[in-house]
């Protein structure tokens, strides 16, 4: 049993260090995405809304594959936002190679009330911050 306990360390000691790792590369993920996000300028319906002026609604979680040179191979976020004008926007972050872009380009989708609230109905926290209570076709 006494030989066992150092393998069983290594072990532990490893896998803390795997979980730690991914939360950093997570969390430094959705601050690049968050930095890229600020200043932007999105044309709907031929109006310009600034970024600066969006409500950020919801946040899924950003997913991201690193190429080995300190970008990306692969990057999508998404963020559920409402203009003043009270219209809703779906902001679609992804991998870019433009380097004036710093490695996201953002991509805008307007959307009707339904299908902002359709793309929360499965986060029930988050849709009843935004719209209330769940539509009785939920619950």
């Amino acid at each position: 049993m006494e030989g066992m306990l150092p393998g069983l360390f290594v072990i532990l000691l490893a896998a803390t260090v795997l979980i730690v790792a991914r939360r950093m590369t997570q969390s430094s993920v959705e601050e690049l995405v968050g930095a890229s996000f600020v200043g932007q300028r999105a044309v709907i319906d031929g109006k310009e809304v600034r970024s600066d002026d969006l409500k950020i609604l919801y946040r899924w979680p950003a997913m991201a594959k690193r190429d080995g040179l300190g970008g990306f191979s692969m990057l999508d976020a998404r963020w559920l936002c409402r203009a003043p004008d009270g219209s809703y926007l779906l902001a679609i972050a992804t991998n870019s190679n433009k380097k004036d872009e710093g490695g996201v380009h953002w991509s805008w989708s307007l959307l009707t009330e339904e299908r902002a609230q359709a793309s929360l109905l499965y986060k029930r926290k988050a849709y009843r911050a935004v719209f209330g209570e769940l539509p009785p076709s939920a619950s």
